[in-house]
């Protein structure tokens, strides 16, 4: 079942693999990041830009948007 997909930080080592799998299983990707980094899967994914620490980025970004699932890339 193809599912809509948010990927927070999906341009990092373990972002990549992530989206790569999630593509390679016919699911809707959107990618959430600063835009600093090149998008590696760029024509087969949409992009919203946002700062994940500011808390009126998201919201902006995000507003009136769903998803099926959310996930978070981010590893420090």
């Amino acid at each position: 079942m193809r599912k809509n997909i948010l990927v927070l930080g999906g341009t990092g080592f373990f972002g990549i693999y992530a989206v790569k799998r999630l593509l390679e299983n016919g699911h809707q990707i959107t990618i959430a990041t600063r835009g600093q980094t090149k998008i590696p899967f760029e024509s087969q994914v949409a992009h919203i830009p946002l700062e994940r620490t500011c808390p009126e980025s998201i919201s902006a970004a995000l507003k009136g948007k769903n998803y099926d699932i959310i996930v978070d890339n981010l590893v420090f």
